[in-house]
């Protein structure tokens, strides 16, 4: 991958490479160029999401996965983060993961947003959109076990 093309500025406060992140720098983790309107797409809801959070920084923590990606982190088989449309992030500025998914899951965030998930992943907030109306507007938390894949019930903890 050209370093130039790793550099891109993708909005006013994303570049190309913080959606690239990942922990397995072993997989080639280079999104097709079909996907790239999905990456636009993305980095302008997560603007949008930055605004709305007292523009305080957000650090994505996994956006695009590759296949080989997807596979090597247990994501699940349809994962929107292989189609440059899920960001996994924090704001600690802002709050906690948990402060973070109260507050986009207001009615007002809710019609600002307009995400098709929210997840309480405990140390992240996992958003996805789709680039169809209507979206599902699911807000859930994980429950994981050890030893077994993650399930998700619906809402947030009280």
């Amino acid at each position: 991958m050209a370093a130039s093309f790793i550099d891109k500025r993708i909005s006013p406060h994303f570049f190309l490479s913080e959606f690239l992140v990942t922990q397995h720098r072993e997989l080639n983790n280079t999104p097709p160029p079909e996907l790239m309107d999905n990456c636009y797409f993305l980095a302008d809801r997560m603007e949008i999401i930055r605004s709305a959070l007292n523009n305080a920084p957000i650090t994505a923590t996994s956006v695009y996965r590759s296949p080989a990606v997807n596979r090597a982190v247990g994501g699940s088989i349809d994962s929107d983060h292989m189609k440059f449309l899920a960001c996994d992030f924090i704001c600690p500025s802002f709050g906690t993961p948990l402060e973070i998914c109260r507050f986009i899951d207001t009615m007002g965030c809710r019609e600002l947003f307009r995400f098709d998930q929210l997840i309480y992943e405990f140390t992240w907030v996992h958003i996805g959109f789709k680039r169809t109306i209507p979206m599902r507007q699911q807000v859930m938390t994980v429950q994981q076990t050890a030893g077994q894949r993650p399930t998700y019930i619906n809402g947030l903890p009280k």
